[in-house]
């Protein structure tokens, strides 16, 4: 029996509702879904775990996280910080909906890192806000409570698209997700990498999107797109932007805005030919676009960091066939694609360099695709 299904068992029995909200990786298309781009995300295997338990005689909604021996009173605690944020901000918004919900315990337990660029914030905003809506019967949509937790996000401070709420409410077992951001809709596309294997190598360093340039990266996009539209009328958006029209205002722009620029419009074509090769089976295609990816987030857009610089430049050195930095960036994840004969005796490498120069020790996550949030049944486990 796994450990977090030991944990499991003997935390979350006593729940009349246990909620499983996964991570998600990202295969490419990094910070398009802000500028209602493609993007190409997957739910995972980790998993944030709440359970729910209704309070017959309680008045106050009461939050215990397990891993961290916390508990909070969502109505009279001040204490807005870490992992307790998102829950008083979640709170906040539904008093402003006007949304009336019974009084609640729920006990959260997680083998899913956090800060490590897999979102784990938007697995636990969809997962309780998921727990909620059946609780409650309000009704919502997934749709719904994915935007309901995007907004969460923009409560704490993150002005994030909505990719990461999306991939955890509708990720399917062993499928990517081709993503309109635009229109919110999407396909579904086989995720058969045959004797390949996804890998996230964890750097360590923090992702922290919070007080970091991200909302900076997303006013820039914002800078760049309505200059465009001031001389071309019938651009609508980011996904009708070509190179030459990032080009034509570049003297409205710093040189570092003119290089993130064309790193959205170069990302753009990126998303759309990896999502063609996944239904060729072109992994070798795909793995050369994941390191054009990040060679674009670190010189272009200037997001990535040394940590994360360095182990995809191992990755490349290793002849790993495809290596990024993934999530919001400045830490967080590599994503790694190789041969599976021989993705251990690299993983070791890579990691073992890494620490000899840096001195921290990563952590390797292997990665398999899984079912977006879903209601847990222990008995069936």
């Amino acid at each position: 029996m796994s450990d977090i299904l030991k944990k499991l068992k003997l935390e979350l029995s006593d729940a009349t509702l246990i909620v499983r909200a996964p991570g998600r990786i990202n295969i490419i298309g990094e910070h398009l879904d802000y500028n209602d781009g493609f993007v190409l995300p997957a739910a995972i295997d980790k998993a944030i775990y709440l359970g729910f338990t209704k309070k017959e005689n309680g008045k106050t909604t009461t939050i215990e996280s397990i891993d961290f021996d916390e508990t909070i009173d969502v109505e009279n605690t001040d204490n807005t910080n870490g992992w307790a944020a998102y829950f008083f901000a979640v709170h906040k918004i539904l008093k402003e909906k006007e949304m009336w919900h019974s009084p609640i315990a729920c006990k959260i337990l997680s083998d899913l890192p956090v800060g490590a660029g897999i979102s784990s914030s938007a697995a636990l905003c969809c997962g309780y806000l998921f727990g909620l809506n059946e609780l409650n019967e309000w009704g919502l949509t997934r749709l719904e409570i994915a935007k309901f937790a995007q907004q969460v996000e923009h409560e704490i401070g993150v002005n994030c698209g909505l990719m990461d709420q999306y991939a955890v409410m509708f990720g399917l077992k062993d499928k990517a997700i081709l993503l309109d951001c635009k229109n919110e809709t999407h396909q579904y596309v086989d995720l058969r990498l045959r004797n390949k294997a996804l890998f996230l190598i964890n750097s360590n360093i923090k992702h922290e999107l919070v007080g970091t340039p991200y909302n900076d990266r997303r006013r820039t996009c914002e800078k760049i797109i309505s200059a465009i539209q001031d001389r071309y009328e019938d651009i609508p958006s980011w996904q009708n932007v070509k190179h030459h029209m990032v080009d034509e205002v570049k003297l409205h722009l710093t040189a570092n805005e003119h290089q993130q620029g064309i790193y959205v419009v170069e990302e753009f074509q990126r998303v759309k030919f990896c999502a063609a090769k996944l239904i060729e089976l072109n992994v070798t295609a795909i793995g050369k676009a994941l390191y054009e990816t990040h060679e674009g987030l670190s010189k272009q857009f200037q997001v990535s960091c040394d940590e994360t610089d360095l182990l995809v430049a191992l990755a490349k050195q290793n002849e790993v066939l495809g290596a990024r930095m993934m999530g919001g960036g400045f830490g967080g994840c590599t994503i790694n694609l190789l041969d599976k004969k021989t993705a251990q005796n690299k993983i070791e490498v890579i990691t073992s360099s890494y620490q000899q120069k840096t001195g921290i020790t990563p952590d390797v996550i292997p990665v398999n695709i899984g079912n977006g949030v879903d209601i847990l049944i222990l008995d069936n486990l």
